[in-house]
């Protein structure tokens, strides 16, 4: 596989096929800041299970989402990430194209879509499905944990929690260390993220928005 290219802003304003994802909607399958490489339809079938970029019906901002359905009206999308579909139909012309590779740091990352797509957003949905389950199971006890403070006690100390602060733009990225290893960071505008099984015991709310 090949090394992914190191794209400059001003290169990826003027690379009409080329957009910087953000946002948290299309997580795990998206993540930012991934450059994804969209192909125009050219009239082309759309399929269920494709990821699309499509203008929002403001006209504001690209949106990327995976379609859920094609209709005579429109198509119908929603975030992987999301719980609900879009409230709106897309309408062929706002249709930028589809996502058919995302650059995620040195990865050239390949994105299916029609079956193969369908597959992937059902496995990460059922992720998500078990995901919450297993929080409602472990509830009880991660109170219990951040009641009792037991926690901190059976941690080496190598591995107390510290942060670290990276430049964002003009903001800052916090990210959440155990030791070497990152489980979890913070983006300007957005909340924390943090790692399974970490998010479990560590409480969001009494970590910093800034450092």
């Amino acid at each position: 596989m090949q090394n992914s290219p190191n794209y400059s802003l001003p290169e990826l304003l003027e690379k009409k096929t080329s957009f910087v994802h953000i946002g948290p909607s299309m997580l795990p399958t998206l993540r930012p800041p991934d450059v994804v490489e969209v192909k125009p339809y050219n009239g082309n079938k759309i399929h269920p299970g494709d990821i699309i970029v499509f203008r929002s019906p403001k006209g504001d901002k690209n949106i990327t989402h995976r379609v859920i359905a094609v209709t005579s009206k429109g198509v119908k999308t929603r975030g992987d990430n999301n719980n609900t579909p879009d409230p709106w139909l897309v309408e062929l012309p706002d249709i930028v194209g589809r996502v058919y590779v995302a650059h995620r740091g040195q990865k050239d990352l390949k994105i299916p879509g029609g079956e193969m797509g369908k597959v992937v957003e059902a496995w990460v949905r059922s992720r998500r499905f078990m995901f919450r389950a297993t929080a409602r199971v472990l509830r009880p006890l991660t109170r219990f944990v951040k009641k009792t403070k037991i926690l901190p006690q059976l941690v080496p100390s190598k591995l107390t929690p510290h942060l670290l602060s990276f430049k964002h733009g003009r903001s800052q990225e916090l990210h959440l260390m155990l030791g070497n290893l990152r489980v979890g960071r913070r983006i300007p505008g957005r909340g924390w993220q943090i790692k399974i099984p970490f998010r479990f015991f560590i409480d969001t709310q009494q970590l910093p928005l800034k450092q």
